[in-house]
This record gives structure tokens, sequence and C-alpha cells, in this order.
């Protein structure tokens, strides 16, 4: 148990393992064009520039072809620029050989274009969704209920094989164990 009380829950569930996933969320503050408002960043490396052939495409003549990559590495978001001619900026800092880390509510600017950078937890289903949608099956048989099944008819096969053995030995033995010769009767 913690003892330290004055911990934040997020402390807490990043010492325990705990952190959920995020989604990261680039979020326009001066569009220029009406397909760059909002870039949703679900892979683990994402390249952002004006050039089509980029990832998230931003239609602005200050951003460079390939402008800026914004990277997720364990469970954080980091920023770097891609050579850029016209920079690229995390707040009022330019971004330069070492990767930038954003923070929920920073201001990216690439270039002209600025955008704030918005982390988002992978929220679960709604309660209301969840009302929506069909109640689940329930299995007939769980994994340990199977696994139980199993042991005991390996046992009980094992049991009756056992005893089979020996009543097709003892038939087969009969006369030494009655003690007789074979051949000869009483």
């Amino acid at each position: 148990m913690i003892a330290n009380d004055n911990w934040s829950s997020r402390s807490r569930k990043r010492v325990l393992g705990l952190r959920r996933h995020t989604i990261g969320r680039l979020l326009a503050i001066n569009p220029v064009d009406v397909r760059s408002r909002e870039f949703v960043l679900r892979e683990p490396q994402s390249l952002i520039g004006n050039d089509e052939s980029n990832d998230f495409v931003v239609r602005d003549p200050t951003v460079s072809r390939q402008h800026a990559i914004v990277k997720r590495r364990k469970r954080r978001w980091e920023l770097v620029d891609a050579n850029s001619s016209n920079g690229t900026f995390v707040g009022d800092t330019r971004v330069t050989v070492q990767p930038a880390r954003l923070a929920d509510g920073q201001e990216v600017r690439f270039g002209a274009a600025k955008f704030v950078f918005r982390e988002t937890p992978i929220a679960p289903i709604q309660e209301e969704e969840r009302r929506t949608l069909p109640p689940r099956k329930q299995s007939a048989l769980s994994l340990r209920t199977a696994s139980a099944f199993l042991l005991v008819a390996f046992v009980v096969g094992f049991a009756v094989t056992q005893y089979l053995s020996y009543l097709n030995y003892k038939r087969a033995n009969e006369h030494a164990i009655s003690g007789h010769p074979a051949g000869r009767s009483p």
C-alpha cells in the first residue's frame, strides 16, 4: 500500500503500471485548409508535411515537404524536426536535434501552422452505448471448467485402462495364479 497521500492518482497508476494507453491529437488553431483541422495520432510514428506522401498533410506554404515526425515511445509522445526550413516549435522553443516531449495542451507549430497537442485516454465503451448493445451470450464452458473435465476424463481413462490390463493379465496367467501347472487339471 502506498503511504504517501500526496501522490496524484496519475503517479500511482504510473508506479503500479496501470497507466492507460492514450491517443494523441493535433488540433489546428489556424487551419489554412479544412482537411488539416485535426490529426489523430494512432501509429507509433507519423510523418507531417505538405507533401501528399506524409501521414498528415498540412497544406500551408510555410510547412516543408517533410516537416516533422511525431513518435510514441514508451507511453509518451515526442516531436522530431525533419530538417524543416521554417522550423518546428513546441511552445516558443524550437525543436532541434533532440526530440521534444509533448504534453497535453501544449502549442505545436510547423512553420506558421499552429496546433494544440491533446493526449486523451482510450475510453472504454460509454455506459449509454453499453446499454444499447445486445447482451453477451454466456459460454456454457469456461476454460477452467473444460480443463477440469479434461483432467477427470484423463484420470478415469487411465483407471479403466489399468483395470482392463489387469483383467487381461489375470486371464492370460490364470493358471499361474490358481497354483495349477499348465495343462493339468485338478
